[in-house]
């Protein structure tokens, strides 16, 4: 049932992502929303379970079935361990691990180290090109070469088919905010965790993001600024965070106006500043991340790790206080 299920949402949520970038574009207005015409989706094919000699998918003979006096696709109660044919549960192919564990295997990963290096180099190619926009890639889940974004703008990368792959990364210029913005985590994230299968887990979805500033006392006077997000939320939970367009640009408006609150030193000083032009530090960063996931609400839903230049991993929460604070992975 999970695994059907998945397919239908990933198919509902592709259809709503690819209408909502055709109504960005002035091609059409939306659809699936109240009063609006139904979206039409890609055919999804539903695999019997079972199989052997009975045709089209069904099981062999009245076997396989579960046992109890039910037939094999009827609404019934029965133990995996009864006794009886048919299969018990299933156990995923990829055991579950921690943010931190996650995160070390998906960074060790060849094409994904080269797919970085890639996104590293067009973001420092922003700081001294203007013109230099936004490229970014996806990680299909055949193990085949990356893929790059379907949209590589000035100052937008957009991932229109997300169902064959686990997770993507774009850069941010250098003029741009060092940050994921609404689009980035409800459109993107939340793309790649609804095309996982229930075998995958919707935690294997991820979007990385990296950027570049000047630096004085960092390597080549460069700093990078690398960060990771994953989904925490359930697979169930994700047709929940389907938005129209109209609720889309108010998150971004929303987002622009963290910026400027935290950058305005009336209200907060220098604490989330980091020199005299007023562009945000780490700590400020981090604090429209999270503030963006509360105005959109969804915080507690999207785990945030801050990727060092020596490879250290953070795992960002925010205190007590509500300040962001990092824990280094072991």
């Amino acid at each position: 049932y999970d695994t059907i299920l998945e397919l239908f949402r990933a198919q509902y949520i592709k259809s709503t992502l690819q209408n909502k970038n055709n109504t960005s574009k002035g091609s059409g207005g939306p659809c699936g929303f109240e009063g609006a015409p139904p979206c039409n989706i890609d055919t999804i094919i539903i695999i019997v379970p079972g199989g052997g000699s009975g045709g089209g998918g069904l099981p062999p003979g009245g076997g396989g079935g579960p046992s109890g006096g039910c037939g094999p696709y009827e609404d019934c109660i029965h133990k995996p361990d009864d006794g009886g044919g048919g299969g018990g549960e299933t156990t995923p192919t990829n055991p579950t691990q921690n943010p931190c564990e996650k995160t070390k295997s998906l960074l060790n990963k060849p094409k994904v180290q080269q797919g970085i290096n890639d996104v590293k180099a067009q973001a420092l190619k922003t700081l001294s090109d203007m013109k230099a926009g936004e490229i970014g890639f996806k990680e299909p889940k055949n193990g085949g070469p990356l893929v790059s974004a379907d949209v590589n703008e000035a100052h937008k990368v957009v991932f229109n088919d997300v169902t064959d792959s686990y997770g993507g990364y774009h850069n941010h210029t250098a003029t741009g905010t060092h940050m994921f913005s609404p689009p980035d985590i409800v459109d993107a994230l939340f793309g790649f965790a609804a095309a996982q299968s229930a075998q995958d887990g919707v935690g294997n979805a991820y979007l990385g993001m990296i950027a570049t500033e000047w630096c004085n006392t960092c390597p080549n006077n460069v700093q990078y600024i690398h960060y990771v997000i994953k989904y925490t939320g359930t697979g169930s939970e994700l047709g929940g965070y389907v938005y129209t367009p109209a609720q889309m640009k108010q998150f971004e408006k929303d987002y622009q106006e963290t910026v400027d609150n935290l950058t305005d030193k009336s209200k907060n000083g220098t604490t989330y500043i980091k020199n005299s032009a007023g562009d945000l530090n780490e700590k400020g960063l981090e604090k429209l991340f999270f503030d963006t996931l509360k105005n959109i609400g969804i915080y507690g839903k999207v785990n945030l790790q801050r990727v060092e230049a020596n490879g250290t991993i953070n795992n960002v929460t925010l205190d007590s206080n509500g300040l962001p604070t990092g824990a280094p992975c072991p």
